[in-house]
């Protein structure tokens, strides 16, 4: 508190003091305060009283004096002079005490020298003056040395501040009173109105004082329980573990953090975190024991229900019948279920660096990428795409996912069937039944058919119920129309019009109200069936997506309600690890990590000190506390204790623990401010004090305007600020946003005297930006008049419990959301008696889920004896495998039997008592769809096998006819051209020009009927040539043809490009000399032309194929005609263009596949074309 000078010295008396000066040494003084206010004055001469002051003109140069001295006063030493323009000197000195400037001594109106008195003489004229009276005054203002002014105001300046000391003094010294005696009462209602348990004991551990806390939390009356031991309300094994504790701390140690059980009046478990500290009399003898309790019984019963509510979770994950993901934003999969560690063939460990890009590619990515970019905006998405398996395999899944918000975190989750065999079974099915592969498709909902010719419709049971109609009952599809909602009946209406006149299928949903009045949504499909090429019949189907609906509304609800929630450590952590000597003894140890925190609690650089031996950087040796810290590294027994340290000047609290043997952790906080206000406090009462700075909460005093009028040293650490910094500021302005109106409405109340006593949870936003969640209770002090004094506060971190309280709540909405999108019925059992079934479930049953819940799972089963069977099965798996997965049946309401899949997995495998959850997939359409394929397949077999050798006895005569056809017609053929040589030699020149242009033709035309001739030999004798495979060095076969096609390749200017180092493959001889031979003279022949042909000869071999490739730069080939150039006789260029028979590729075809192996082409007009043959790695 700042005070001023006139609250140090007596006034009254101090003008006494100056008056008797004056009057014993005629000399002017004055004393002011810094406000210029003159708080005494005396002597003060006539000559500037009733002259030079009352004059404006004169006065001005009185001002000016002023002025100079007081601006130049913080100069003095030991005063300020000042010769006045008026022609006297003026002196002044400031008042100083403790360094505090309070205000400022004045005397003047003097001469050192008897005074020019012409001067004053012309000053009278110059301003009027009556000389007579003005010379007189002069002759009454002293004259006086200097050195009587040093002494005369030195002994003024000593005197003035030896009474202002004192009177400081006596202030600081009343002030000190009140405040202690502030402080003894502050404390001790601290005391009474805190929440936490303050206690203390004798040396026996005896209860001396417990403050009214107790009574709310034991039920006991405070007089029970004074003078019976802590011991007295513990079980036996709690007792004698905390009095091991008792005696650790009478022996010189403080107990910090520790966790126990104590009994209530009640008999109920009641846990204590307590903190405890000894208590010395005059003499230095521990005559006790004193310290806080909190109780944290509500917050383990939380842990506990949440650990339960886990392992229920984990259990119901493990029995879905598909894969469970839960993939961040960027797509990195962060959880899923052992079915996608077997599903997928992939580990744990692998599965945690996936990510979603790399399960699907080509035309599935894309599909998939949609799909999550609808789950991102919608909330909801499904997708069927092939996903990739460890292996190189591929399963086709359909999934779907749920976008979800946790923590300010952006996920989507869902699950995933393997449905290739239904996607097989559908495939087998399609030709024989549309309608009843769309249904399929779209399990669980209402399916329907509309016949556009007939005006027939067909409708499931399911459409009635979503229609709110007696099953049966009849209606045109057109009334149908009528039960969307009026603002989408139009949509649907047009819809449907452009399905049946232009064939456009469509996808809506929309808002619907059926005859029941109930108002929902649905999705409603319609799918065109052709005939012809017009429209004759209409498929579709109806879901009810209104619980979908209400789940995304109750999502973006959600995220609106729950903002994220940020927590740091404000403690210094640093890692270590200890050093040894050859003799195994620890002689230092090194620092080797550290969290932020550190620089805040040291003001050192994180990075000078991580690496660095402990001795060293702290210029200590040994390093500090070494003893200690290896006890810890060696025993990995926890410790803690309180320490000052000189190289820092700070005090600490440190908590040892170690991770592993050699190693240390210390957890630490800056305490020297709490350590300097126990010292400021040490005056007052030591138990409230303790209970005040001690206490496991936050506690404060604040005014009624939200004011901080003091703060104990856990709030300080739990907001992250420094008790000045909380002084200085309200509430409010640390208070979350969200919260203060709750806050300032609580203290108004309690203020109108509406409730002296609130209490609430809020939201406090920590120094570094941090936000906790606190449970503040608040008690409002009164004076006697029932004025309001301040609130006494307690304030206690609860960020961890509302952690956990929102882990749960997010557990639950991801249980639901996974039990939501999940297509299968879910359960669970405990002793097989139904304590949780889904909707799904009790859908596929015809049950509600009152009928189910409670009863034995016999309900289910179609007989006792399929009941029992399953029982023995499914558990008899659980113990060998931990889940159990078989087929069997269960009996519907209405008394229809369907197949069931169901996979179950206990809540915990070794106390199968705690439950089972079960998930049941209704698979009774897809067993009657593998009856059918097996009977379809039976028949195909039958059908294929007579087809097979009806076209092998085709193949045989149509090569018998080709080899007989084409061996008969050489014989007359080579006559034909024997002659044409015998004319061509002895008779061409007696041929006129259109004689000799017809024998041209005959000759070229003999030629092309010989090769083609020839061709039909070969390809003839191809399926007569055994095969005889062999390995070939491709190196070696390449040049033998290449020789053999040497004048085409020397015509045409060809480059062929053969690498050096081809691998062998597995082939017959001849029949890839064929090969090679036919498709090089290809790429030569048919070359663009004005280009030189460049062809590429390679092989790409792998485990089990060799792939020969032959690449050209020629015509290419049209995509329409790839599969053609394969075919007999087929060509594309006339024979005047190109000659051939076309009959070559169909020889290189015939060749390859004797060969076991595949050819394929790949073209672009203009730009060339590639060969790809495809052999086996065999010699079989």
């Amino acid at each position: 508190m700042k005070h001023k000078l006139q609250d140090l010295i007596d006034i009254k008396q101090f003008q006494s003091l100056q008056d008797m000066m004056n009057e014993v040494y005629s000399f002017t003084t004055a004393i002011l305060d810094l406000e210029g206010n003159i708080l005494t004055a005396s002597g003060w001469q006539d000559i500037c009283t009733k002259f030079h002051r009352v004059n404006p003109e004169s006065c001005k140069k009185c001002a000016i004096s002023d002025s100079y001295i007081l601006s130049h006063i913080h100069e003095a030493n030991p005063g300020v002079r000042y010769k006045c323009m008026n022609g006297m000197y003026d002196y002044a000195f400031p008042i100083i005490i403790d360094g505090t400037h309070y205000g400022n001594f004045f005397t003047g109106q003097f001469f050192f020298e008897k005074p020019d008195v012409k001067f004053f003489i012309d000053q009278a004229k110059k301003y009027g003056f009556d000389e007579v009276e003005y010379l007189q005054a002069l002759e009454n203002v002293p004259v006086i040395t200097e050195e009587r002014l040093n002494s005369l105001t030195l002994f003024l300046k000593e005197l003035i501040q030896i009474i202002s000391s004192v009177g400081l003094r006596n202030i600081k010294q009343t002030e000190a009173n009140s405040a202690l005696i502030e402080s003894q009462e502050l404390y001790h209602d601290l005391v009474e109105t805190a929440q936490d348990l303050i206690w203390q004991a004798d040396a026996d551990g005896r209860y001396t004082y417990l403050n009214p806390a107790w009574e709310d939390v034991f039920g006991y009356k405070i007089e029970e329980m004074i003078g019976k031991r802590f011991v007295d309300f513990q079980t036996k094994e709690w007792a004698d573990r905390d009095l091991k504790e008792f005696e650790r701390l009478l022996d010189g140690n403080t107990v910090k953090g520790l966790e126990t059980v104590h009994l209530g009046k009640n008999g109920k478990e009641i846990r204590l975190i307590f903190n405890a500290k000894q208590v010395r009399d005059i003499n230095g003898k521990i005559s006790g024991t004193r310290g806080t309790a909190f109780d944290i019984t509500e917050r383990k019963q939380a842990e506990e229900a949440l650990a339960q509510e886990k392992l229920f979770i984990e259990a119901l994950l493990e029995s879905l019948p598909g894969y469970l993901y839960v993939y961040d934003d960027q797509g990195n999969l962060i959880r899923w279920n052992k079915k996608h560690e077997t599903m997928t063939g992939y580990s744990a460990e692998e599965l945690s660096h996936m990510n979603i890009s790399k399960w699907f590619e080509g035309d599935d990515a894309i599909r998939v990428a949609a799909s999550i970019e609808e789950v991102m905006t919608t909330g909801y998405g499904e997708v069927e795409a092939n996903l990739l398996i460890k292996g190189g395999g591929k399963l086709l899944v359909h999934s779907n996912g749920v976008r979800l918000n946790l923590n300010g975190k952006t996920y989507f989750t869902g699950v995933g069937l393997d449905i290739t065999e239904r996607k097989q079974a559908e495939k087998a099915l399609i030709e024989s039944e549309v309608f009843l592969k769309q249904t399929q498709e779209i399990s669980k909902v209402g399916g329907w058919s509309y016949n556009v010719v007939s005006g027939e419709s067909k409708f499931t049971d399911e459409i009635y119920k979503i229609y709110g109609l007696p099953i049966g009952s009849h209606f045109e599809t057109e009334e149908g129309m009528k039960f969307y909602h009026p603002d989408e009946r139009e949509i649907i209406t047009d819809a449907f019009s452009k399905i049946i006149t232009d064939g456009k299928a469509y996808d809506l949903e929309m808002r619907f109200v059926n005859a029941s009045g109930e108002n929902l949504w649905v999705r409603t499909i319609g799918e065109p069936v052709f005939e012809g090429g017009k429209v004759v019949k209409i498929n579709g189907i109806l879901m009810d997506i209104t619980d979908r609906k209400q789940a995304e509304d109750k999502l973006i609800e959600s995220e609106s309600k729950y903002t994220s929630l940020f927590a740091s450590m404000n403690e210094g952590v640093v890692l270590h690890e200890v050093i040894y000597d050859n003799k195994n003894k620890a002689v230092d140890y090194r620092i080797i990590d550290l969290n932020p925190a550190f620089e805040m609690q040291t003001g050192i650089q994180a990075e000078k000190a991580r690496k660095q031996l402990a001795s060293e950087f702290y210029a200590i040796t040994p390093a500090p506390y070494l003893d200690i810290y290896s006890k810890v590294a060696n025993t990995r027994e926890p410790t803690e204790f309180e320490t000052y340290f000189p190289p820092l000047n700070k005090h600490f609290s440190i908590s040892v623990f170690s991770p592993k043997k050699g190693m240390f952790a210390t957890v630490f906080t800056d305490i020297t401010e709490n350590k300097l206000n126990q010292e400021r406090l040490a005056k007052s009462e030591v138990l409230f004090r303790t209970a005040f700075e001690n206490s496991a909460v936050g506690m404060c005093l604040t005014a009624t305007d939200g004011k901080f009028l003091k703060v104990n040293s856990k709030l300080c650490e739990m907001l992250g600020y420094s008790s000045k910094e909380l002084l200085n500021t309200t509430f409010q302005e640390i208070t979350h946003p969200d919260d203060i109106d709750k806050s300032n409405t609580s203290v108004a109340k309690a203020v109108d005297k509406q409730s002296d006593v609130f209490r609430f949870d809020k939201r406090y936003i920590c120094k570094n930006g941090a936000v906790i969640w606190t449970e503040v209770s608040a008690s409002l002090l009164r004076d006697h008049d029932g004025r309001s004094l301040y609130f006494i506060t307690h304030i206690v971190d609860i960020t961890e419990r509302h952690r956990a309280v929102v882990a749960l709540k997010n557990r639950e909405d991801r249980l639901s959301a996974i039990i939501r999108v999940a297509p299968t019925g879910i359960g669970l059992v405990i002793n097989r008696v139904l304590i949780e079934v889904n909707d799904v479930l009790c859908n596929m049953l015809g049950y509600s889920a009152e009928e189910l819940i409670g009863n034995n799972s016999l309900l289910l089963y179609p007989d006792k004896a399929e009941y029992e069977y399953v029982g023995v099965h499914k558990y008899e798996q659980i113990k060998e495998r931990g889940t159990g997965t078989l087929e069997t049946r269960f009996k519907k309401k209405n008394g229809e039997i369907i197949d069931i899949l169901m996979s179950s997995t206990p809540l915990d495998i070794c106390d199968l008592k705690l439950g089972v959850a079960f998930t049941a997939l209704d698979i009774t359409e897809r067993r009657k769809a593998q009856l059918e394929i097996q009977e379809l397949n039976k028949d195909l077999e039958h059908r294929v096998t007579i087809r097979t050798q009806e076209l092998a006895d085709s193949n045989k005569e149509l090569e018998s006819f080709v080899y007989s056809v084409s061996h008969d017609l050489r014989a007359p053929l080579r006559s034909i051209m024997g002659f044409s040589e015998i004319i061509s030699r002895r008779h061409f020149s007696s041929l006129n020009e259109e004689g000799k242009e017809y024998f041209g033709y005959v000759l070229a035309a003999s030629k092309n009927m010989a090769n083609l001739i020839e061709d039909l030999l070969r390809f003839s004798r191809l399926s007569k040539k055994s095969v005889d495979k062999e390995t070939i060095e491709m190196n070696g076969i390449v040049e033998q043809v290449l020789q053999s096609l040497n004048e085409d390749i020397l015509q045409s200017n060809a480059k062929i490009v053969v690498p050096a180092d081809l691998p062998t493959v597995y082939a017959d001889r001849s029949l890839l000399g064929q090969i090679l031979s036919n498709l090089i003279s290809n790429a030569i022949k048919y070359h663009r032309k004005g280009v030189d042909p460049e062809i590429i000869i390679d092989v790409d071999k792998n485990e089990e194929t060799s792939i020969i490739k032959i690449i050209d730069n020629g015509q290419g080939i049209p995509n329409e005609h790839h599969e053609k150039i394969f075919n007999i006789f087929q060509r594309l260029h006339s024979s005047e263009e190109y000659p051939g028979t076309g009959i070559g590729l169909c020889i290189v075809k015939k060749a390859v596949t004797s060969l076991g192996g595949k050819i394929a082409v790949e073209s672009e007009l203009n730009k060339g074309s590639t060969f790809s043959v495809e052999l086996p790695n065999s010699l079989l």
